[in-house]
């Protein structure tokens, strides 16, 4: 008999690739709410700067794609500024569309989504 082991909605693994979804909302002047899903957790540094740790990064070998983007009624972009797979730390800008080079805190009661895929070695691949 073939059995199957389903990963938690936020976090699945097959062998060698971990997948991590969050959706982390935003409360008054960008303070971090209780993100959903599993496997990262948030903090909020200057204006528009979050930043996202991969929780005991589970032997992390390479961060092989970051997506994010702002759920927002105002248009808002959020940029992947870096991705260190050693301390398992990702680091995003947001900014409005109007304008683009100017980090701003997205409003309240809006949300960060963010996809993360990485290499690990030490996945269970049952």
């Amino acid at each position: 008999m073939i059995t199957k082991r389903l990963a938690p909605i936020g976090f699945a693994a097959t062998r060698h690739l971990v997948h991590y979804y969050v959706r982390l909302p935003i409360g008054a002047a960008g303070a971090v709410g209780t993100p959903t899903g599993r496997g990262l957790t948030a903090a909020h540094g200057a204006a528009g700067v979050y930043t996202f740790t991969i929780q005991g990064q589970n032997g992390v070998g390479a961060i092989l794609y970051v997506n994010a983007a702002v759920v927002s009624a105002t248009k808002q972009s959020a940029t992947v500024t870096s991705a260190v797979a050693s301390t398992g730390i990702i680091t995003i800008n947001c900014a409005a569309a109007s304008a683009p080079n100017t980090a701003a805190d997205p409003g309240d009661g809006d949300a960060i989504m963010i996809t993360v895929v990485c290499r690990n070695s030490s996945a269970d691949s049952s």
